[in-house]
């Protein structure tokens, strides 16, 4: 029997709904009739793995791992993020914020919405650790494809001298991709080491940081079945960023430009895309104040690109914290 594309269909007089049954059959773990697969050798889940598999280090559309879209490179790149401002931040309630931005993903367009619910706090009355309690949600459509993703993440800003910081963090992220039939989790752990030194751009200021990590996919999901395959990797990520302010008001309050590069590279199991470098420009209002000096913002407007291995990737965005 000749179906699409000169594909055979060895039925021997069945309908294209019974090789379909069997064929799923044989995905869920069944034993279909030999005169469907009497030359199969490996198994419907071995299958899906290969599946998985493919998506992970041969295509750059895997929502979990493999490139600069997935959930284990935006926790990754959260752990020592160039596109916020490098000033001192202060202990906070719990505080909202929101953007929205045009995406731009092997040659796709779409929509990404981002909501971010955060808290600092001091360790102690004096201490001049902050600890940040951090969670971050997404959603993407891309090219008619959907994807969700969030993460927990709690770290620290630990001082080292008055310019130098080392910074702790875990996360433990989620994300699903309906269309693909993908949903998984993914946990991180890393320490980062931030250098900020004002006034070395003129009246800006000059931030320089490293950061290495660990990060596992815990669980993978694809078309509705548990597979056995997880990838592990070790994430080193450094760069540099600069911040200046502007001698105009932005909205009555004050503002500054800020631009920054890094580079991430994951080592360990195999991606897709291994190498992203990252370039962001963005302009900030100050929430409260008339000087720079914290981290309170009311908004940001930027570009965000990023280039890797067959899977570049842009993101224009306004962003409004409530």
């Amino acid at each position: 029997m000749d179906v699409p594309y000169g594909i055979q269909f060895p039925v021997f007089g069945g309908t294209y709904a019974d090789a379909y049954a069997a064929f799923q059959s044989w995905l869920d773990g069944g034993n279909p009739p030999t005169n469907y697969f009497s030359n199969q050798r490996f198994t419907g889940a071995e299958f899906r793995e290969g599946v998985y598999g493919c998506s992970v280090t041969t295509a750059g559309v895997n929502p979990l791992v493999g490139n600069p879209q997935s959930l284990q490179y935006q926790q990754v790149q959260d752990g020592l993020d160039f596109s916020t401002p490098s000033l001192e931040a202060d202990d906070t309630d719990w505080g909202l914020g929101g953007r929205i931005g045009h995406v731009q993903r092997a040659g796709r367009y779409g929509t990404q919405f981002d909501v971010r619910l955060s808290r600092s706090f001091r360790v102690a009355e004096g201490s001049r650790t902050l600890v940040t309690v951090d969670v971050p949600v997404s959603y993407q459509t891309v090219g008619g494809q959907k994807q969700w993703k969030g993460y927990v993440a709690v770290g620290a800003a630990i001082p080292v001298t008055q310019d130098i910081a080392i910074s702790p963090r875990i996360s433990y992220g989620f994300t699903e991709a309906p269309e693909q039939q993908i949903k998984g989790q993914v946990a991180t752990a890393s320490v980062a080491a931030t250098a900020v030194k004002p006034n070395m751009l003129g009246r800006g200021s000059l931030t320089v940081g490293g950061m290495v990590g660990y990060s596992k996919v815990t669980h993978v999901e694809f078309a509705g079945r548990s597979l056995n395959t997880k990838t592990d990797n070790i994430s080193f990520r450094g760069g540099l960023a600069g911040d200046w302010p502007l001698d105009a008001k932005l909205l009555g309050r004050a503002g500054s430009v800020r631009t920054s590069y890094a580079f991430t590279l994951l080592t360990g199991d195999n991606l897709y895309a291994d190498k992203v470098h990252e370039l962001t420009a963005s302009v900030g209002v100050r929430s409260r104040g008339t000087e720079l000096r914290n981290a309170f913002e009311m908004m940001r407007i930027g570009l965000i690109a990023r280039f890797a291995h067959g899977s570049n990737a842009g993101h224009a965005f306004i962003g409004y914290r409530f």
